[in-house]
C-alpha cells in the first residue's frame, strides 16, 4: 500500500504531504485508534479511513484524493462568498479567486502553491 502512495505522490508535490505509521510504536497505535483504523494496511485521507485492507488502483487513489480535497468545500454560500459564479474553481489560501469556469492545469496550480510559500 505504501508503494501505490508513493507512486501518486509527485502528481500532488506541495499540495498533499503523506506519512507513513508502523503499529510498533505506542504513537501510531494510539492515532490508529483515534482514526478508527481497524485493520491493517490502512489507506485514510486527511483523517478518513478510505481504502483499508487493499492495495488500491492509481487512478482510484487519485480520485479518492480530489474528492476529499472537494468535500472540503462544504456549501454553495462558502464558494459564492469568494465571488466564484460556476465551478471548477481555485481560491487560494489568501482567498484569492485564481480561476473559475474551467479545469486549471495542475501546473499551473502547483505554481500558484509555490507562490503562497
Amino acid at each position: 500500500m505504501v508503494e501505490s502512495v508513493k507512486e501518486i505522490a509527485p502528481e500532488f508535490e506541495g499540495v498533499v504531504e503523506w506519512k507513513e505509521h508502523k503499529i510498533k510504536s505506542r504513537e501510531a497505535i494510539e492515532l490508529m485508534i483515534s482514526l478508527n483504523v481497524e485493520k491493517v494496511p490502512t489507506i485514510c485521507i486527511d483523517g478518513k479511513v478510505t481504502f483499508v485492507s487493499q492495495i488500491p488502483r492509481r487512478q482510484n487513489l487519485i480520485a479518492a484524493i480530489y474528492r476529499r480535497m472537494i468535500e472540503r468545500v462544504t456549501s454553495q454560500s462558502d464558494i459564492s462568498e469568494h465571488g466564484v459564479h460556476q465551478l471548477p474553481a481555485v481560491i487560494s489560501v489568501k482567498k484569492e479567486l485564481r480561476s473559475f469556469g474551467k479545469v486549471v492545469d495542475k501546473d499551473v496550480v502547483k505554481e500558484w502553491i509555490r507562490l503562497l510559500s
